[in-house]
């Protein structure tokens, strides 16, 4: 029993660490409100079932969707968000998102819709006494691809330096001749399209409806501050460790598992403001 709610709490984990890694860009790093990234991830779950509907092939839709979501965050940021505070920030994304949700329920007449495995998906891996559906372990080899290729390419590599060294001092930064404005854009388009990842993955594991959206984007901000603002690293080790609680908590005090991330970020807010890794921010982004 103990085996079997880790291996769902691990698959649970590497999840939301997709869709959370991209609100840490955004939100972490950025400091940028971005109340669509739920949105964003229910788009990407709606992208999976047009697609393979039609027959495409699943690498395919998850490149399809995160380019899509890419582009359209993209978009936004560059002709409205950017140079906004944090209010209209709130405010525009919540716009946003209300135009995202009720797009989708217009094109799929606001139905959940049934999400299939793809045929050479199907069928099970068993461990022990324990059964992982194959589609598991594939969302779970492209999840912990992506959390490993963003943390090295943040944390290691100088398209990663240039990046963070935009979102602490944009006006140094853009004094050494970095184009601070694309490079912003972009790590927010990246944001985006990482939350549109984790909908395609997700969407044969769970109800796909416009709604499904608001639930992670909850989870995806207790992911951040507990993982520390700012930290790629933070944001996948508090990904993992709130999946795992979640998931032992359903399965041995259902009635307390619904509270048990808030009194976590509660308790991160109170003693370690800062989170796992990383700094706690209150200022406005200096330009």
């Amino acid at each position: 029993m103990i085996i079997d709610v880790a291996i769902r709490g691990l698959l649970s984990g590497v999840s939301l660490a997709t869709v959370a890694l991209g609100l840490s860009l955004i939100f972490g790093m950025m400091r940028t409100i971005n109340f669509a990234h739920g949105a964003f991830f229910m788009l990407g779950a709606f992208f999976y079932v047009e697609l393979t509907n039609r027959g495409v092939a699943a690498p395919l839709v998850i490149l399809g969707s995160a380019l899509a979501a890419g582009v359209i965050a993209g978009i936004a940021y560059r002709l409205v968000l950017k140079g906004m505070g944090f209010l209209e920030q709130a405010l525009l994304t919540i716009g946003l998102s209300a135009m995202l949700t009720e797009a989708v329920r217009n094109v799929w007449d606001n139905k959940p819709q049934p999400a299939r495995v793809p045929d050479y998906l199907k069928g099970v891996v068993t461990f022990g006494d324990n059964v992982v559906s194959k589609y598991s372990l594939f969302a779970v080899g492209i999840g912990l691809t992506i959390t490993i290729a963003l943390w090295v390419a943040i944390d290691h590599t100088s398209l990663g330096m240039q990046i963070r060294a935009a979102t602490e001092n944009g006006i140094t930064t853009r004094t050494l001749g970095v184009n601070t404005d694309r490079l912003l854009t972009f790590t927010y388009a990246i944001g985006a399209a990482l939350a549109a990842v984790g909908g395609v993955l997700q969407a044969p594991l769970v109800q796909v409806d416009a709604d499904m959206g608001s639930t992670i984007l909850i989870t995806s901000f207790i992911v951040v501050i507990v993982g520390g603002m700012g930290s790629i690293l933070g944001a996948i080790i508090a990904s993992l460790g709130l999946a795992q609680l979640n998931g032992f908590m359903a399965a041995y005090a259902p009635s307390y598992s619904a509270y048990s991330l808030y009194v976590v970020l509660i308790g991160f807010l109170l003693l370690r403001p800062g989170g796992l890794i990383g700094k706690w921010y209150l200022g406005e982004e200096d330009g």
